[in-house]
């Protein structure tokens, strides 16, 4: 029998959850019409179900590697695979328009699967912070600045940035991709710019207000020059 097939960790962890986040919840795949609150709740207590196992997965697989830098590629390969999920949650709860069923189904979806990338930066927190040696030992560092913001709260002032075009890119994307990997927030030291990305699908009121009073202490600064 091949290794490989013996070995749980050689499968993709995110299989399950790709296909009821790709699948069942992807409007353009599955319409919720004439279908009754039980069907939704069994659906949604399936990705609750492998919300948790990934987790664990996750815990499994890191418990007997102490190389703090291999550990980070490791969460940090999750978190890449859980931002996609969530920014495709996120564009199918853009097409939904007024279909009321189907947008409280995907914005419980969506709270489950940020609550699962919360709760694995939550963990693995010290590591995704320390700063990882670079794989080139004569490669010159990479200086991060400190933004007191949240990740979320970034990507709401970058956004608007671009969207008043005080930024000029090609696109949203290059704006984070350009400026994203140069800065870090108290908690995440190195942040993935898919992930900042994707936020920008769907902002809480919290982060919005709080990056409101950011940029008005901004102003204020600036009055007082």
């Amino acid at each position: 029998m091949d290794m490989e097939s013996e070995n749980p960790n050689c499968d993709y962890p995110f299989s399950t959850l790709d296909i009821l986040v790709e699948q069942t919840f992807n409007p353009h795949h599955f319409n919720y019409a004439g279908s009754d609150d039980s069907a939704i709740s069994a659906n949604l207590l399936a990705v609750q179900m492998e919300a948790e196992k990934i987790y664990q997965r996750l815990k499994s697989q890191t418990f007997l590697i102490f190389n703090p830098q291999k550990t980070a590629q490791i969460v940090n390969a999750y978190l890449e695979s859980l931002a996609l999920l969530i920014n495709n949650a996120k564009e199918y709860l853009h097409d939904l328009g007024d279909d009321q069923l189907q947008t409280e189904a995907t914005e419980t979806l969506i709270y489950e699967l940020d609550k699962l990338r919360r709760r694995i930066e939550k963990r693995y927190q010290r590591i995704l912070i320390s700063p990882a040696p670079p794989a080139d030992k004569d490669a010159p560092p990479l200086y991060k600045v400190l933004v007191k913001l949240s990740v979320d709260q970034v990507a709401i002032i970058l956004k608007a940035a671009d969207d008043a075009k005080l930024l000029i890119a090609r696109s949203l994307s290059a704006v984070f991709q350009s400026i994203v990997p140069y800065i870090s927030t108290e908690k995440v030291k190195n942040i993935s710019w898919k992930s900042a990305r994707s936020s920008t699908y769907k902002f809480e009121d919290r982060d919005k207000m709080a990056a409101i009073a950011v940029l008005e202490q901004l102003i204020k600064r600036i009055r007082e020059y």
